[in-house]
């Protein structure tokens, strides 16, 4: 991506000290953009905007959820529902979170910077712009604040859904050793327990958001694409099966050739 920016008019509560530390950012944010790129049938170069919204503490600003919005430019200048776009921002208070940035999908940093100062007047709370490209495995972004300078950004996982399944799984810990096979049982069933009552609740006509944004996550961390490890024991198995497939056909051939010659 290009390196080029557009200087926006910079928001004097930004300190020198957010732009250093740079902005965190939850995996579960990308998976959750990945997803929604894949559930509704987008092509990988369609363009999109997302908020991002979450916390500022100690100067530390931390990303821990997001929401598209319609807003694009065109040939024809920029395309914006302001009144909608206001709406949802104003819920964000509800959550105890601001909004901290824009994220343009598979766009260019220049298109990013036009679409932020398209919206700043609306989403005052801005404080910086970046850029993703959609990807199941490599979760980069280019980010810059409203002042054109580049900001480092980190991906980070977030924990607490492992540590709430070792709360109620103590037998999954990674510290846990050896196999054992009841206790393996007495783990499954219980894990197939909740997926029942999960998908009884989806079955009812008001379904909380917060439940089908973490299924939602579940679908997308099932989905991800394999990792190269796994690609290559996958690669090696599907070379073990084509030569067992070739000493079966010539196995076939000497029995038939047996049974024809004399």
């Amino acid at each position: 991506m290009s390196s080029k920016t557009t200087e926006l008019s910079r928001d004097p509560s930004i300190s020198s000290a957010m732009a250093h530390r740079g902005l965190l950012i939850q995996s579960t944010v990308l998976l959750a953009i990945n997803h929604s790129y894949e559930s509704t049938g987008c092509d990988k170069s369609d363009e999109k905007c997302h908020l991002m919204y979450g916390t500022i503490r100690e100067a530390q600003a931390k990303v821990t959820g997001s929401m598209p919005v319609e807003v694009r430019e065109t040939t024809k200048g920029m395309m914006c529902d302001f009144a909608s776009l206001k709406r949802r921002c104003g819920l964000l208070s509800v959550e105890k979170v601001v909004v901290l940035g824009l994220v343009l999908v598979n766009g260019s940093v220049d298109q990013c910077a036009r679409i932020a100062m398209h919206i700043m007047p609306t989403v005052t709370e801005l404080q910086f712009y970046a850029c993703y490209q959609v990807s199941p495995v490599m979760f980069e972004l280019e980010c810059y604040d409203l002042a054109g300078i580049r900001w480092p950004a980190k991906v980070v996982t977030d924990n607490e859904a492992n540590r709430c399944i070792e709360a109620s799984f103590p037998e999954l810990r990674s510290g846990s050793r050896g196999f054992d096979r009841s206790r393996h049982r007495q783990v499954t069933h219980r894990l197939l327990h909740g997926i029942d009552v999960i998908c009884e609740y989806l079955k009812k006509d008001h379904v909380s958001d917060a439940v089908l944004e973490q299924v939602s996550l579940l679908v997308s961390e099932i989905q991800k694409g394999p990792t190269p490890d796994i690609e290559l024991a996958l690669a090696e198995k599907e070379a073990d099966l084509q030569t067992l497939d070739i000493l079966c056909s010539q196995w076939e051939s000497v029995e038939i050739l047996n049974r024809v010659l004399p």
